[in-house]
């Protein structure tokens, strides 16, 4: 384990997410002969690394699903490699070079979940256009300069949070201009915005889906609980 990773783990991530929901990270350095079979089975042709964070991920789903009582049980993968969770429950998993993060809360608090993290690092100047549509470029060419980097890094875990939890409620692709993102800095919230464009947007009613994202010990978090009531905003995002 790094001590980036370490310190991370130490810090916890209060304020991700409410406190309906529970959240927690680790180092990817799971046990894959520890996994159930219903989940080696998702991982059996996957490399090594893969499969560390992998066992990692649901060692410590588990971990926070034994805080509503639950007992140990797998949780393997669809085939569109979003993880199936105990009946009751939602949650959602990420990894970054390192380090795991998972988030899990109950059906009847929440439609659907999505966590991301990243390091707290300059993301490659030649995939801002790929990520960020025409009003995301102006809020990043306002930004300070030798942070915009990491604005850029932040943007994309926001949108890759925003698609977990969209993606379980619709099973639909959403591209990174198809949501717009706008960011309330000093709260450490954003807004989330579908395109109305999408093929989805004459089925839902307006609204908008918000998240939350923490800076802590050289990482950027990033969540999105989606409560049962939500439908999606439909807007134009450039």
């Amino acid at each position: 384990m790094n001590a980036t990773a370490a310190s991370v783990v130490s810090l916890g991530l209060t304020g991700l997410f409410d406190d309906r929901v529970r959240v927690a990270t680790c180092p990817t350095v799971g046990e894959p002969c520890l996994l159930f079979p219903e989940e080696e089975t998702c991982v059996a042709r996957a490399i090594e690394r893969r499969r560390r964070e992998f066992a990692a991920g649901r060692r410590l789903a588990r971990s926070l699903l034994a805080e509503w009582g639950r007992a140990e049980m797998p949780i393997p993968s669809s085939p569109d490699r979003t993880p199936i969770w105990p009946e009751d429950h939602v949650g959602s998993i990420a990894h970054a070079a390192g380090l795991c993060a998972a988030a899990v809360a109950l059906q009847k608090d929440f439609a659907s979940i999505g966590i991301d993290v990243e390091p707290e690092a300059p993301l490659e100047t030649e995939l801002w256009p790929i990520i960020a549509g025409g009003n995301e470029r102006e809020w990043l060419e306002r930004t300070s300069k030798d942070r915009r980097g990491v604005f850029a890094r932040l943007l994309f875990c926001a949108k890759e949070a925003v698609y977990k939890a969209w993606f379980v409620l619709t099973r639909a692709p959403l591209e990174f201009h198809g949501v717009m993102v706008t960011f309330s800095e000093g709260l450490g919230r954003f807004d989330a915005t579908i395109c109305p464009t999408h093929p989805l947007a004459k089925a839902r009613a307006s609204a908008i889906m918000e998240g939350r994202f923490l800076v802590r010990g050289g990482w950027i978090f990033t969540g999105v609980a989606v409560p049962n009531d939500l439908r999606f905003s439909f807007s134009n995002p450039n």
